[in-house]
């Protein structure tokens, strides 16, 4: 990532990581663009086995203050399954963000569907949540 790419909120952050230290490069090289993070962010809301998404249940929330909470394993988590989709999928962020949109519609009305039909596409989602590993 060069630095002319960057947004404000990133470029803040560069500066802050920089005047701690840190080579530039080593900053950039480890920066997540602020498209992967809403899209990490969607992800984590639609596929975290947390039932509660607060402070008290789900490590994201803990970790949300922290200046440098995309190098914590709850969100890199997050950031590198994107970073996964676009790789696999051969799909960018438009089509990733399409997909969440998609998915979140899908589970709205899921409730229109019977019982089973519902109970399989949220073992799916579950199943997924509770490996919390990529495929490699």
């Amino acid at each position: 990532m060069n630095v002319e790419d960057l947004g404000k909120e990133e470029l803040l952050h560069v500066l802050d990581r920089v005047s701690n230290g840190e080579k530039l490069e080593d900053v950039l090289t480890t920066l997540i663009p602020v498209k992967i993070q809403v899209l990490a962010y969607r992800a984590h809301i639609m596929l975290c086995p947390h039932t509660e998404h607060n402070e008290e249940g789900c490590t994201y929330y803990i970790d949300e203050t922290n200046p440098n909470k995309w190098r914590l394993e709850s969100h890199s988590f997050w950031a590198d399954y994107i970073q996964y989709l676009m790789e696999s999928c051969k799909a960018n962020e438009e089509n990733i963000s399409n997909a969440f949109t998609w998915l979140g519609d899908a589970l709205l009305n899921l409730e229109r569907y019977d019982p089973i039909t519902k109970a399989v596409a949220l073992e799916i989602i579950e199943s997924f949540a509770a490996n919390r590993s990529l495929p490699q």
